[in-house]
């Protein structure tokens, strides 16, 4: 097993988040090894792509990264996964935060001892058995069988975590349950409603447009002094 560690993170221009995501990470997850960064940032959102990249180079001295000139998120997961040379790899999304101080090494034992391709940090209660479906919240994979079921996928237009998961077959899916209920917390959906945008889940598109209100942005900023809070308590 290569002794430096892959992080794979598809982001958007948002820098702010990017910094709280990786901060509350690379913090709490204790005795991580050498990290790389693999990092696609996707044209969308008030600030630009490069300062998502300057966040990414505060933390590891060694990030590959892309900036597309439209956005795509099969196109950006498969791109960063193309790019992996771990056996296991670390995803995170940009708009994730750890709540809590968890042991890598007991990561890396479960997801190696449970015979699961990825070990997933829990964002509220566990899910029940026969519900374990692919998902690309914060999580641990072994990267040989993810890039090889990214490698099955045809469809070059499609979600790629709903492709993942309905090919159930091609990927175990297991819940890091010791690190406890409510480990990892979202951040990415009170942005978007301050942003005037909302998730789509039909096809390639990260998001449609939406009303923008003024409540929103101001509830964005209250949210976000207290991932601040929490980020650097």
């Amino acid at each position: 097993m290569n002794q430096r560690l892959d992080v794979v993170t598809t982001a958007l221009c948002r820098p702010e988040l990017l910094d709280l995501t990786y901060r509350s990470f690379f913090t709490r997850l204790k005795d991580l090894p050498e990290i790389r960064i693999i990092l696609n940032v996707d044209p969308l959102g008030e600030a630009d792509q490069a300062e998502c990249i300057q966040v990414a180079k505060r933390y590891s001295d060694s990030v590959v990264f892309r900036c597309p000139d439209s956005p795509g998120f099969m196109d950006a997961v498969k791109w960063c996964y193309e790019n992996v040379e771990s056996s296991v790899v670390l995803h995170l999304e940009d708009d994730w935060l750890l709540r809590r101080t968890i042991e890598y090494k007991s990561l890396l034992g479960s997801l190696l001892g449970s015979g699961s391709d990825q070990m997933v940090l829990l964002m509220k209660d566990a899910r029940l058995p026969g519900a374990m479906r692919y998902s690309f919240r914060p999580h641990l994979a072994c990267s040989e069988r993810v890039c090889a079921a990214l490698d099955s996928l045809s469809a070059v237009d499609g979600n790629p975590e709903k492709c993942l998961a309905e090919h159930s077959s091609l990927l175990l899916s297991y819940d890091f349950t010791e690190g406890g209920e409510r480990l990892v917390m979202d951040m990415g959906r009170k942005w978007a409603k301050a942003q005037g945008l909302k998730k789509y889940g039909v096809g390639d598109a990260w998001f449609v447009s939406r009303p923008q209100s003024l409540l929103a942005k101001l509830e964005y900023r209250l949210y976000l002094a207290r991932w601040k809070a929490i980020a650097f308590r």
